[in-house]
């Protein structure tokens, strides 16, 4: 259950917001927990055509009930945290004379995080994981998702964005980030006691671009680098194709290094190649696919084809699955799915919507 309160003016100068949670987990052979979750903040923001500045405070209290616990654990846990930031930015730019006139920005970005530490180390994870590193991460105020751990900090974001916007349309063509954090402390706080706790000084490099090639084709590239390592620790490249008929295209290569193997010794790296597609082929019918394929391993992990028919009335779905659970999977399993829909009533058989979003970047649900 949720209780929020969007950005509302407040003093003549400042903004507040509010996010409250209230969960209940059950489950048969782990703890069971009323969880409440209560998180209010103000900010008053100043701005400039050419710069901001955003002080803000909030304050994070989270309270469970639980059942079940580990012997010597309290089955009351609460805490409470105060959270301390400072966003600012500046704008610059200039006009260039070629390519039709274009304006390249500059954007300098500083944003200072400050989180006391508190051992959480009692509390059980329920939703929590950790956020994957990416440009967008610099700038938050918790490194995990969910409500079972707020993460301590004290730390600097400092990052720098370009872009190039023609002169006329005022349309993107192509944006460069760059961006690292600043440690002053060591982070303690992990999803379990036996999480190490990072002790660098600096965060890994993270960087993003992304070109509007033509007013169909785009591409975008994402690269994460640790310097102490020396050792590009993810990077992802995809080229997309899309058009006012709805055709939809996209070509990606994406890799990881993990470092470590499984119980069979066999390296959990990643290098995978992924093409996705929805083609209309007439007014009603389309036909959307993906092959999703291991490098690392050499095989195809996840591989479909379908068809689908939407009418004024009525929508329907077919589509065969090849895929695996892991790419350590011997046997892929197969199968056959379908859903036919009476649009604002009801549809039988599998709910594609959310899979087809999934797997085909760009996939958007046929309007009613």
């Amino acid at each position: 259950m949720l209780f929020n309160l969007h950005e509302t003016d407040a003093f003549g100068i400042a903004k507040i917001n509010m996010r409250n949670e209230f969960v209940y987990f059950e489950h048969s052979a782990d703890v069971d927990a009323k969880r409440v979750d209560l998180h209010p903040g103000i900010s008053i923001p100043f701005k400039t055509p050419a710069s901001f500045i955003t002080p803000r405070v909030s304050l994070r209290h989270t309270s469970y009930r639980l059942n079940d616990q580990a012997a010597g654990i309290d089955n009351q846990q609460s805490r409470t945290l105060p959270i301390l930031s400072v966003d600012s930015g500046l704008f610059f730019e200039r006009e260039l004379n070629f390519a039709g006139g274009l304006i390249q920005t500059l954007e300098p970005r500083a944003y200072y995080l400050y989180v006391p530490h508190k051992d959480q180390d009692d509390i059980p994870l329920f939703d929590t994981s950790e956020y994957d590193f990416s440009f967008n991460q610099l700038f938050r105020e918790n490194r995990y998702s969910g409500a079972d751990r707020v993460a301590d900090a004290n730390q600097l974001t400092l990052a720098v964005t370009s872009r190039f916007i023609e002169s006329d349309t005022g349309s993107e063509r192509l944006r460069a980030s760059l961006g690292t954090i600043v440690y002053f402390d060591d982070l303690d706080v992990g999803l379990n006691p036996t999480s190490a706790p990072i002790t660098t000084n600096t965060s890994d490099l993270v960087t993003e671009l992304s070109a509007k090639i033509t007013d169909t084709w785009s591409a975008r590239s994402a690269l994460q680098y640790d310097p102490h390592a020396s050792r590009t620790e993810k990077a992802t490249l995809g080229l997309h194709y899309r058009d006012g008929a709805n055709r939809l295209f996209n070509a990606t290569y994406r890799s990881r290094y993990e470092g470590t193997t499984d119980s069979k010794g066999n390296s959990n790296d990643i290098e995978q190649t992924d093409l996705s597609f929805k083609w209309p082929i007439s007014k009603e019918w389309s036909t959307v696919g993906r092959w999703n394929y291991s490098e690392e391993h050499n095989l195809s992990l996840d591989t479909f084809l379908g068809l689908e028919k939407d009418t004024c009335c009525w929508r329907l779905r077919v589509i065969a699955r090849r895929y695996v659970n892991d790419a350590l999977d011997e046997e892929p399993k197969e199968g056959i799915f379908f859903q036919f829909e009476l649009k604002g009533l009801t549809s039988f058989g599998e709910k594609l919507d959310s899979f087809l979003e999934e797997g085909i970047l760009g996939y958007q649900i046929p309007e009613q």
